[in-house]
């Protein structure tokens, strides 16, 4: 994920806007990360007994606030370029390959039931049909608006994966299977940006 924040989501974001939109909506992102982050203390674990649940809700939230602008993209394409809009949809698909392998990893071990994990996959994909429903109705979307959106994802996730996951990993995996892991995972996230 975090090859694909830094070479995806986040270059993406200044293309559409600037740098200096792009740094407000990872600040801002950033910002909410620290409250829910305060919020979510509340979710009291044992040992290793739901570890990565409150990285997961994190994850869940961020994937679903970032599927947004990609649904605002939709739409408006939708609108405007039915023929094009085939590619962004095979694209969508792709990329959501690794959310969905990411948001597995985390609730693998969570002990959430099929239900609970249901409804936070659809609460997940919600903000991509509203996305989509408002791009198709307002084609002339803010690009600047689109720019913040992305990179606010990229702010909450980046908190997640700094702030939750490595340290998660590093104490589970002691050593130096950890830091190749994620170095290993850094060089995948480039390899799926680039294709």
């Amino acid at each position: 994920m975090i090859g694909i924040v830094c070479f995806d989501l986040i270059p993406e974001a200044i293309i559409l806007s600037n740098v200096f939109i792009t740094l407000i909506g990872l600040i801002l992102g950033l910002i909410l990360s620290v409250m829910l982050d305060g919020k979510l203390e509340l979710i009291k674990v044992s040992n290793n007994d739901n570890r990565f649940l409150k990285p997961g809700i994190f994850m869940a939230i961020a994937i679903g606030i970032h599927h947004t602008p990609m649904g605002l993209a939709l739409g408006s394409l939708l609108s405007t370029n039915p023929t094009k809009s085939v590619n962004l949809i095979l694209a969508i698909i792709l990329h959501g390959i690794p959310e969905g392998l990411a948001l597995g990893v985390f609730f693998n071990d969570s002990k959430l039931g099929a239900l609970s994990l249901t409804i936070i996959s659809i609460l997940t994909s919600i903000p991509m049909g509203v996305g989509a429903l408002l791009g198709g109705i307002v084609s002339n979307i803010s690009t600047n608006l689109i720019s913040m959106s992305i990179a606010f994802a990229g702010g909450m996730i980046l908190y997640i994966i700094y702030g939750e996951t490595l340290p998660n990993a590093q104490e589970i995996w002691k050593g130096r299977l950890s830091t190749l892991g994620i170095i290993f995972g850094l060089i995948i996230g480039i390899l799926i940006v680039s294709i």
